[in-house]
């Protein structure tokens, strides 16, 4: 049985064994006057040094010292138990066992005592136990409670939005008609007391992109708590398409990111507006019209709107570090219609965090998938498109007529790529002459 020995004076240095620094176990000394422990040094196999001052000691030199022994059995100690509150202490040999079958002399007499020590112990750990299981039930319940607030707080004052648009049909075939080419959701905020927006789409394209892409504009508007705001605006925008399939694992949304840090004319669209609103910037080739068919339920179609951080670890784009070298970006086009930088569009789980580089089509037969492609320089081409007329429902149209297409300088192995899907802002400028062009144009044919 091994047990710690507590010395109540501490061991002195001439009790104890220079090799295992213990109390001297059987001690032996040798011809040049130290002690060992019997089992720490032996000559079976010829002469060895001395551990202490190198000296040879002989075969069969070694001696018992029987009165360093008796020293060291009347060394006062203590209980093994000492630390559980046991104050017995005595001299070592009535500690030592003097037969191998039984236990040391104190730990059988009151073995019970010793036990009842160690009971106490025990309790006193169960208790701490309890009580930090206690504590740990107490603030999972917290946890519990603080996100269940957080929900409520997301959900009446989170930076999103979820824009219902009924009777898409119809407006798509308004839209189709240009009765109403563009509609406007609500006002909404990005925060309680935060940024105000209009989100604006046109169901049946925009531009050049006419009758081929959905397209998703976002308007800074003048907001009450602008004064108390940072300017210019540079949070990040998520702008999503929401698969209404019943089976929530088989949905699968179509999400655009939109980095105003990548927006060079911060004045015109991202600064506080000065007037009722700023210009629009957005995404002109959000998605294919023959895909947004597949997003429409009972004639009602969901966009998301989301404003927040820019997200760790990708780049400013949204764009994996790794595949950076598949994008570039375009330079401004005109002074009134920009394109502010080259993001795949794509299509993503929802409440996945990423965004992959290419779009599943929902239907295949209706289009071909999109790949990864380098996108190329481009130059100018001219080209006028009549202007849009001025919405029904009092609010300016958001146009983008004055956009000249682009022409792609193909290299010799080079593809060409799909139309760009970056983000695109429309000036102040180009909405007021168009406005006043299609009021003079009424005014004429009165």
């Amino acid at each position: 049985m091994s047990i710690d020995i507590l010395f109540t004076e501490g061991l002195p240095s001439n009790c104890a064994c220079p090799v295992c620094d213990q109390a001297l176990r059987a001690p032996i000394i040798t011809a040049c006057g130290h002690n060992f422990c019997k089992c720490c040094i032996t000559t079976k196999n010829g002469p060895v040094p001395c551990p202490v001052c190198q000296t040879e000691i002989a075969v069969d030199s070694l001696k018992a010292d029987k009165s360093k022994h008796r020293q060291v059995q009347a060394l006062i100690v203590q209980c093994p138990y000492f630390y559980y509150g046991c104050e017995w202490t005595g001299p070592l040999k009535d500690l030592k066992a003097s037969d191998k079958s039984t236990v040391q002399k104190h730990l059988t007499d009151e073995p019970i005592k010793h036990l009842m020590y160690l009971c106490d112990q025990v309790t006193e750990l169960k208790g701490i136990h309890m009580m930090l299981q206690t504590e740990n039930n107490a603030m999972d319940e917290r946890y519990e409670e603080l996100m269940k607030s957080t929900v409520t707080a997301a959900k009446m004052y989170g930076a999103q939005m979820v824009w219902r648009i009924e009777n898409v049909r119809q407006k798509i075939n308004d839209a189709k008609s240009g009765a109403r080419p563009i509609i406007h959701s609500e006002p909404f905020v990005s925060g309680r007391h935060g940024y105000k927006f209009i989100a604006s789409a046109c169901l049946f394209g925009d531009g050049k992109y006419r009758g081929k892409f959905l397209s998703v504009y976002l308007t800074l508007v003048r907001g009450k708590y602008d004064p108390l705001l940072e300017w210019p605006f540079a949070l990040v925008v998520s702008i999503t398409l929401l698969d209404q399939n019943p089976d929530p694992s088989k949905r699968c949304d179509i999400s655009y990111r939109i980095d105003p840090r990548k927006i060079r004319e911060k004045t015109e669209f991202l600064e506080r507006p000065l007037l009722d609103k700023n210009g629009s910037f957005g995404a002109q080739t959000f998605c294919r019209l023959e895909i947004m068919e597949n997003y429409i339920e009972d004639d009602v179609m969901f966009l998301q709107i989301e404003i927040g951080e820019s997200i760790d670890g990708e780049d400013d784009n949204g764009i994996p570090e790794e595949q950076l070298d598949l994008f570039a970006q375009k330079p401004p086009c005109t002074p009134d219609v920009h394109s502010v930088m080259s993001l795949p569009l794509v299509s993503t789980p929802r409440e996945d965090g990423r965004l992959p580089t290419a779009i599943k089509m929902p239907d295949e037969r209706l289009a071909s998938p999109l790949s990864v492609k380098k996108i190329l320089p481009s130059r100018d081409s001219m080209s006028e498109l009549p202007p849009l007329p001025v919405t029904t429902d009092g609010l300016p149209s958001v146009s983008t007529t004055s956009t000249r297409p682009h022409s792609m300088r193909l290299s010799k192995n080079a593809v060409a790529p799909m139309p760009d899907p970056s983000p695109y802002v429309v000036s102040e400028k180009s909405e007021i002459s168009e406005i006043a062009e299609e009021k003079k144009s009424k005014s004429k044919a009165r």
